[in-house]
């Protein structure tokens, strides 16, 4: 257990990525509220480990639905070959590019996407630069219908 530097209490804290400073999970999703990027240094935030759970996430998804985890390894820069929409902090595929590494990793239009390396869904901006960035993409899935696929 260490210090927050935000609230100065004594829990267990998640590291951010790429800066590495350590935040509790509860200043983490306060700050990520208004923007994804470093309370300290303000880099933009790319990950969080461990991943913010799922109390963390949004309230509103059914606790019925499965998520599921997907781990994409891929170059900087390179396209995963899905287009989205961002509705309610949570992102949509809207298409799967054949042959794409997304569609190779099991990805299906209407799949829906709550979080991105452990940190919930922000802001459209925040998505482009995640998915651009990494070369290990981690999404958090609630996986649509087979029929989409």
């Amino acid at each position: 257990m260490h210090e927050c530097p935000i609230c100065w209490e004594r829990k267990y804290l998640t590291t951010i990525s790429p800066c590495k400073h350590k935040f509790c999970s509860n200043c983490l999703i306060k700050q990520f509220k208004y923007q994804h990027k470093c309370a300290m240094c303000r880099a933009p935030v790319i990950s969080c480990s461990p991943p913010l759970n799922k109390k963390h996430l949004r309230i509103g998804l059914s606790q019925t639905q499965h998520e599921h985890r997907f781990v994409i390894n891929k170059n900087k820069n390179e396209p995963i070959g899905f287009s989205y929409k961002l509705t309610d902090d949570r992102v949509v595929l809207v298409s799967v590019e054949k042959n794409s590494i997304a569609q190779k990793n099991g990805l299906c239009r209407l799949d829906i996407i709550t979080s991105i390396n452990g940190v919930h869904i922000f802001s459209e901006e925040w998505v482009g630069f995640a998915l651009k960035e990494s070369n290990i993409v981690n999404l958090t899935v609630i996986p649509s219908t087979p029929t989409n696929c």
